[in-house]
């Protein structure tokens, strides 16, 4: 059933087979459930070259899921006003287990590879890493109401030690030393991301890390 699956994705436009990879990775490894406001972000982050270009980010969330062909869905019931609050779940847990295999299956016809997760290490420090970029890109564009233009924010300011945690080792060290670089004194990452986080008084995690 997956492998069919995979073969409709693989007849969308090279845009949004991109985009499928995405959604299929953050939601499958995401800490807690990404919201459908959260999503197009998430998704957009790889694209964001220097600023943060909302142009980059798909206007319809709903249509992300789409084009997974029901190996993403929404769950909960957010009321006809709020459905941005829709929480996005991956379909199953032996998804991530076909999704995981190495090497790709080969009744696929193309690029199979795309649609692979990565080993769980791997796409915890991946995550990590796009946590810094889009907060440092984020940082750049502070004003009224970011957590409103933002949807992902507070996730990629209380999650990523999370991920951090479970990366590999080697990686573990590299992103640490990442973040040090990016809390130097003075620094607009440093001062943006800290506020956010400790808005509820959190301790501060480097020395857990």
């Amino acid at each position: 059933m997956y492998t069919k699956v995979l073969r409709l994705i693989n007849n969308l436009p090279s845009p949004r087979r991109r985009r499928v990879r995405r959604t299929l990775q953050w939601v499958a490894h995401a800490k807690r459930p990404l919201t459908l406001a959260q999503l197009p972000e998430a998704v957009a982050i790889e694209e964001m070259e220097g600023i943060w270009d909302i142009s980059r980010c798909v206007n319809e969330p709903r249509s992300l899921i789409e084009d997974t062909f029901d190996l993403v869905f929404c769950t909960g019931n957010p009321g006809p006003w709020r459905p941005q609050n829709a929480k996005v779940e991956i379909l199953h847990t032996s998804l991530k287990s076909f999704l995981s295999r190495i090497p790709a299956h080969p009744s696929l016809d193309s690029s199979p590879a795309t649609y692979y997760l990565p080993p769980y290490c791997t796409a915890q420090a991946a995550i990590v890493r796009e946590c810094f970029k889009y907060l440092s890109l984020v940082a750049e564009q502070q004003g009224d109401n970011i957590e409103d233009r933002h949807p992902l924010l507070m996730y990629a300011c209380d999650l990523w030690p999370e991920h951090l945690k479970d990366a590999e080792r080697d990686a573990g060290e590299e992103l640490v030393s990442t973040f040090s670089s990016l809390m130097q004194p003075n620094s607009l990452f440093r001062d943006f991301w800290w506020g956010h986080y400790n808005r509820n008084g959190y301790a501060i995690p480097l020395a857990h890390l």
